[in-house]
């Protein structure tokens, strides 16, 4: 998959590289420690740097090592519209 993301909260924020992705959330992977719990923002891009999706708010459910893994919470309809959409080139093979 590969997609980037990045991220800011409360208290942190940074970069990681999207490594599942559903329409209720993903896991990533990155360097920056986060706390159970903590609220995000998320903005999703393409390897290339165009965006893809943003989620408004989203929750961070574990963090093991690396690996983190995200509830979707709260996403504007657009950007569900835009999710669907990259799930849907997903399945099918065919590109964003």
């Amino acid at each position: 998959m590969g997609f980037q993301l990045s991220f800011s909260g409360r208290e942190v924020s940074g970069e990681g590289t999207v490594v599942n992705l559903s329409r209720k959330g993903c896991s990533m992977e990155t360097d920056t420690p986060i706390p159970h719990g903590e609220i995000l923002r998320l903005r999703i891009y393409e390897r290339d740097g165009r965006p893809l999706f943003e989620i408004d708010v989203a929750v961070v459910r574990f963090m093991v090592e690396q690996s983190v893994g995200i509830e979707f919470v709260r996403v504007q309809e657009k950007e569900m519209g835009r999710l669907e959409r990259v799930l849907m080139n997903l399945c099918t093979g065919r590109t964003i």
